[in-house]
């Protein structure tokens, strides 16, 4: 059910033409891995794009950093 050579609402985000989009949304969370990346490099990038972000005041909160988290484990998950 991949999407193939699609971007979804900008140039920046792009998704394997082999991605199963379902399987990765259907995933059991797993939070330890979740709170691993967020506490990594991928959790700093967020940092910096809300500091950015909170300059403008369109910031976002907790839930959308685990949500983040939590898509990445799910990808890796479902690429292997």
């Amino acid at each position: 059910m991949g999407l193939p050579g699609s971007s979804a609402n900008g140039p920046g985000i792009k998704l394997l033409a082999d991605t199963d989009v379902l399987t990765m949304l259907m995933t059991e969370r797993d939070r330890q891995r979740e709170r691993a990346v967020l506490s990594g490099e991928h959790g700093s990038k967020l940092a910096e794009i809300h500091d950015i972000l909170r300059a403008y005041n369109l910031h976002f909160g907790y839930r959308v950093m685990d949500e983040c988290a939590s898509l990445h484990v799910a990808y890796e998950g479902i690429r292997g």
